[in-house]
């Protein structure tokens, strides 16, 4: 939930920021809305692929192993 508010948040003002950026050239590529959408579908998969790494070796310790360590 959090990353969905920081990248309503932040996603804008990346967009603003590039834009402003890339003004200032004569030439340049035209960069779409999916270059952020890919970087946001980026990170959600990597957070959610620690999450699940962790939560699945929690779930293998046995509860008095996990209290002793």
């Amino acid at each position: 939930m959090d990353q969905v508010a920081g990248a309503l948040l932040g996603l804008p003002l990346a967009w603003i920021a590039i834009q402003q950026y890339l003004s200032g050239f004569a030439t340049r590529a035209p960069i779409g809305g999916w270059t952020l959408a890919l970087g946001l579908l980026l990170s959600c998969a990597v957070t959610l692929a620690a999450t699940l790494r962790h939560a699945l070796a929690a779930m293998r310790l046995r509860p008095a192993q996990a209290l002793r360590e």
